[in-house]
């Protein structure tokens, strides 16, 4: 910008280093994104572990049915069949768990989260937008108070009034 220079409104009077409100618009965008587009992908995934849960499931219950018949004729060692006991009741557990994160994805992630990601993302929005300084009406270029390469600050540039670079 030069003094004297007419400027219309809109006109980029200054541009800042946007580096940090990238990288958080970015952020932001993308913890939006996992919370909504890939929902479909981590439904199949959570399905595909549940599936794989319950098939070792009943191989354990098999497993464990078949000790427990030996175990009645004493043709297995206490130490195996609590050994298979454990793994069965192992694979119980690991059903419920992936049951629950099956259900839990296909009801998709809760509300308020969603919510509050798509505050954090206008937010950093704004901020990203703000490293671009734009002149606010059609104007006249009276003074220029700083220059390219400048560090700026609103309160070193203002008159106590309001911040300007020109």
């Amino acid at each position: 910008i030069e003094e004297g220079k007419e400027v219309p409104k809109g006109f980029i009077l200054a541009e800042l280093e946007d580096v940090e409100y990238s990288a958080d618009f970015n952020q932001m965008q993308a913890r939006l994104d996992k919370l909504s587009k890939y929902r479909d992908d981590e439904i199949e995934q959570a399905k595909a572990e549940l599936d794989d849960a319950l098939a070792q499931r009943e191989q354990a219950q098999s497993k464990f049915k078949r000790y427990t018949g030996l175990k009645l004729k004493g043709s297995v060692s206490p130490e195996d069949y609590e050994l298979v006991e454990s793994m069965y009741r192992s694979m119980e557990s690991r059903v419920k768990q992936s049951q629950l994160r099956y259900e839990l994805l296909r009801k998709g992630p809760r509300d308020a989260e969603i919510d509050g990601a798509k505050a954090d993302l206008r937010k950093a929005k704004w901020r990203y937008d703000n490293t671009r300084v734009e002149a606010p009406i059609t104007g006249v270029i009276l003074s220029k108070k700083t220059e390219e390469g400048n560090f700026v600050s609103p309160t070193v540039m203002s008159s106590m009034l309001s911040a300007s670079l020109c």
